[in-house]
């Protein structure tokens, strides 16, 4: 008897004889240097035991052999190697960083907008840092800190907020408010101006306001406008100091108010004063004044005395001031 087989085949024309594996566990491969794409196989489970797989390919998972390029749309899990054109990690934890602290160029610091998860790294034009100068620059803004501490220099053209302290044992280059302690170079730029109450001793009166202005007045003035200083340059008023000298009997108790007046029209209190005329020597002084003057205004200062049960004589007093117009 003669048996056939669909699954044995001869074709006498090229003597092949081909056979149909249900299960292979083998194929031929070949190396290909080809530059063209390529597509990796896959089958969709993953089998401890021994079972037969339909093989796929994917759009999206491509290889050319010719430059080893594997490309596909997304990867999961470790990567380890260099990474020569990547531009954006989303979640790697760790950079390879460089020194170049003897590089004199301009860089830029990079941030994010979390403190924690996948974010995307950014910089500002206006934040940079030279690693050969040790050179921090805000060109814009404002920098905030509880405290800032720096052994070189800080340079700002926007503006510095500490609530706690800022320590340099360099310079600072820029506008500050507040208080410094240790500092002994300021580097504003502005100018005095000086006011007297008469040139002689006078006798004062009650519950009065008095005019100090003019050096060359010689005696008392109560008419706002009468002793005028003409301000020379635009600035802002940020200091004031007053003395006041009692020559003759000293008046009563009573708190005095002493005021800067602008074009007779706007006031800043200095301070308040309860030696001012009931002592011998009294002195009254401001930093927190804050009175912008442009070219052309007249300042006044405003003594108004207390209701004194008793009136004190020989009274003498001069004032400066200090306008900063580095602003």
């Amino acid at each position: 008897a003669v048996f056939t087989d669909a699954g044995i085949r001869y074709n006498p024309s090229t003597n092949i004889l081909t056979t149909t594996a249900s299960l292979a566990d083998k194929i031929h491969t070949a190396r290909s240097s080809t530059d063209a794409i390529f597509y990796p196989t896959f089958v969709d489970s993953n089998n401890i035991g021994v079972s037969p797989e339909s093989v796929f390919t994917a759009g999206t998972l491509t290889y050319n052999p010719n430059n080893g390029s594997l490309n596909a749309t997304s990867f999961t899990g470790s990567l380890s190697g260099n990474a020569t054109t990547a531009t954006t990690a989303n979640t790697a934890s760790k950079v390879t960083v460089t020194n170049i602290d003897t590089t004199n160029a301009t860089y830029y610091p990079v941030f994010v907008d979390a403190q924690t998860g996948a974010r995307q790294a950014a910089t500002d034009s206006g934040f940079t840092f030279n690693s050969f100068t040790n050179a921090l620059t805000l060109q814009a803004g404002s920098l905030t800190a509880n405290s800032v501490s720096l052994t070189g220099n800080i340079t700002a053209t926007g503006s510095i907020t500490a609530t706690g302290s800022i320590t340099t044992t360099g310079g600072i280059t820029g506008s500050l408010r507040g208080t410094a302690s240790y500092a002994t170079v300021a580097s504003q730029s502005g100018y005095t101006m000086e006011f007297v109450l008469a040139t002689t001793g006078s006798n004062l009166a009650a519950s009065t306001t008095y005019r100090m202005g003019a050096p060359v007045r010689n005696q008392l003035n109560t008419t706002s406008g009468r002793t005028r200083i003409y301000v020379p340059r635009p600035g802002k008023v940020r200091y004031a100091h007053l003395y006041i000298r009692t020559n003759g009997t000293l008046a009563s108790a009573g708190t005095s108010t002493l005021a800067l007046n602008k074009n007779s029209s706007v006031a800043e209190t200095i301070a308040t004063s309860t030696t001012a005329g009931s002592s011998a020597d009294a002195t009254v002084s401001s930093t927190a004044i804050s009175m912008s003057v442009v070219q052309g205004d007249f300042l006044e200062i405003n003594w108004i005395t207390p209701a004194w049960a008793t009136l004190p004589t020989a009274v003498e007093a001069n004032a400066i001031i200090y306008i900063e117009n580095n602003i």
